[in-house]
């Protein structure tokens, strides 16, 4: 391990300001994300940005160190399998250093364990890939104060270090690539490194997709996904908002939760049904015993909460670009049955 710089002292109080009060100075709480998975450290770093964080962007545990002598960070996440430092490695060298901000450590592997099995890393929480959006913010919303909603923050990319010092890889810890997941098999519109999702071609979008749900973190973290994706969206909090949105915008699917205040989901889409009824509906619920009703209404496409991220995106792609006329005869066909999306991660 290199020897730490001078700046290391005026760091160690800095950050400690930073991490007890991060909105008292009229600041957005800043976030480090370090993955050197293109996709996924894309996705998070939209994610969070979209949700008001203000975001730093590095690709390896090196240049992630580099950041962190010169920039107060209010929370690190990083993942455990790296080139030339690891993520335990990178919390390990910050611990040393006298850097309190709190840690989440994801990885692929099964043997990394939870945050207790490192209690001298003091780490805010362990994620299991693939984890999903609603693990990844319940973790971070321990840590940090939510930022004011619709306050939209940046994503800034960490720039690469000077002298990048080659470590060798960390004993007993797992330093092999990853098997392939639905989380890391996104292919972003401004990334070309990633597989498709689950065998489904990725293209370019340019269609419109209405999100209607009350749970501003749910509304975010789809909005993300789907504008990496390269789709166009536009939220609604309630039923009424998304008619009146559907109606005025038109999109080319919508994805409409069931519980909202002023209107509720199915009442909602029995008044999209009536004035828009080719416009493509994927009902996203955490009420449970609602598939029947679903089929008997006719909507596209059925998903319980939590959500899968990779299934849902696939089969927006699939129905947002699914031809008319071949809308028109799923709607009009007598044995049209509404497609369940269940999890990759159940079978």
């Amino acid at each position: 391990m290199k020897a730490e710089p001078s700046s290391v002292a005026t760091l160690r109080g800095t950050h400690k300001s930073a991490h007890s009060h991060p909105q008292a100075s009229g600041r957005r709480p800043r976030v480090l994300v370090v993955d050197d998975d293109a996709s996924t450290r894309h996705l998070n770093c939209l994610l969070l940005s979209r949700i008001g964080y203000d975001v730093d962007a590095a690709e390896h545990g090196e240049q992630a160190w580099e950041a962190m002598l010169s920039t107060g960070y209010d929370l690190l996440i990083t993942d455990q399998n790296m080139p030339l430092l690891s993520g335990l490695e990178l919390v390990a060298r910050a611990r040393a250093a006298g850097m309190i901000l709190p840690a989440i450590v994801d990885s692929a592997c099964d043997d990394l364990g939870e945050a207790a099995d490192y209690p001298h890393l003091d780490l805010a929480g362990v994620l299991h890939k693939s984890f999903d959006v609603h693990e990844l913010l319940t973790a971070v919303k321990r840590v940090l104060p939510l930022p004011p909603e619709g306050d939209e923050g940046t994503i800034r990319i960490v720039p690469e270090p000077s002298n990048v010092i080659p470590l060798p890889a960390p004993c007993g810890t797992p330093n092999h690539a990853p098997p392939a997941q639905p989380w890391r098999g996104h292919q972003c519109m401004h990334e070309t490194t990633t597989a498709p999702i689950n065998g489904t071609e990725t293209r370019p979008a340019t269609k419109r997709v209405l999100i209607a749900d009350d749970d501003a973190l749910v509304r975010g973290s789809l909005a993300a996904v789907l504008e990496c994706e390269g789709f166009i969206v536009e939220e609604a909090e309630n039923g009424a908002q998304a008619v009146a949105a559907a109606l005025r915008r038109r999109p080319d699917l919508v994805l409409l939760d069931l519980n909202m205040p002023t209107m509720d989901g199915w009442l909602a889409f029995s008044k999209l049904d009536r004035a828009r009824p080719l416009v493509p509906v994927i009902v996203i619920t955490a009420r449970p015993h609602q598939y029947s009703e679903a089929i008997r209404l006719g909507v596209d496409a059925f998903m319980e909460k939590p959500l899968d991220i990779g299934v849902l995106v696939a089969a927006v792609k699939r129905l947002a670009n699914e031809d008319e006329q071949r809308h028109v005869r799923s709607v009009t066909r007598h044995n049209f049955i509404t497609q369940l999306l269940e999890s990759d991660k159940a079978s």
